[in-house]
């Protein structure tokens, strides 16, 4: 049976290329996106920093599984772009989500609208 990834995890691995051997480079990745995303937002509400931590590790996380090498993976000249491209599909995905949400929400709405509010009392 195929592998199934880890919970909470983006997407498929891609090019088989990862290992536990890259935990320190990740660990560095992670870092360096908090850095950007710092630099992105200098006046940042407290409430933002304290979840960027988590925030960057899931970026990371995508990055790590979308990269076809090591190489693409840890190149920092491509990084705002990738994760511009990234940020850009996580809108794609949550915008399409909400609109699935609130046609399901509105078809919920039209089935439980009585047919008739005569009451007879």
């Amino acid at each position: 049976p195929p592998q199934r990834p880890p919970a909470g995890a983006v997407g498929p691995l891609v090019g088989g290329w990862q290992s536990d051997k890259d935990i320190a480079d990740r660990r560095k990745m992670i870092a360096k996106i908090v850095q950007l995303l710092r630099q992105r937002k200098p006046n940042a509400p407290q409430e933002w920093l304290e979840k960027l931590p988590a925030m960057a590790k899931r970026l990371e996380e995508s990055l790590y599984r979308s990269a076809p090498s090591f190489d693409a993976y840890n190149d920092i000249n491509t990084l705002k772009q990738r994760l511009q491209q990234l940020a850009m599909t996580i809108g794609t995905k949550t915008r399409r989500m909400q609109q699935a949400q609130a046609a399901q929400q509105q078809q919920q709405q039209q089935q439980s609208v009585p047919l008739s509010n005569n009451r007879n009392s």
